[in-house]
């Protein structure tokens, strides 16, 4: 079976994501694709992180620390890929996004989490101090 992918620009990186076309995936890259539309570009040969989303994967982890549980949302595959699950959350999505874009800015930047709004026809961004 062909393998389905979009590509996402944040922060001037390259996000593949791809998986096989099943219910659940399709349903995500729908999600997806609403969400982020902003951010989709067409099909690139070059791209900096591959996110591969399948329907399961053999082993699911759990654990604990200090008396709290998290599951696990995907698996790094060295530096520049991660497997994740079709059945994830957008939220957990999101969360896996912002991972590999601090990952990716690690170096060379930072995030700015900030609110924004235009009022008079200029733009005012309010920040945490």
């Amino acid at each position: 079976m062909r393998k389905f992918e979009i590509f996402l620009k944040i922060a001037d990186f390259i996000i593949k994501i791809q998986g096989k076309p099943s219910g659940d995936f399709l349903l995500l890259i729908d999600k997806l694709r609403h969400k982020y539309s902003n951010f989709l570009i067409s099909k690139q040969r070059k791209y900096d992180y591959t996110i591969e989303v399948r329907k399961t994967i053999e082993t699911l982890y759990v654990f604990s620390k200090k008396k709290a549980f998290y599951l696990l949302m995907g698996f790094e595959i060295g530096f520049k890929k991660m497997i994740s699950f079709s059945y994830i959350s957008e939220e957990q999505f999101e969360f896996i996004i912002l991972k590999i874009i601090n990952k990716l800015l690690k170096n060379s930047g930072f995030i700015l989490h900030a609110s924004s709004i235009v009022y008079k026809k200029n733009d005012i961004i309010f920040l945490y101090q």
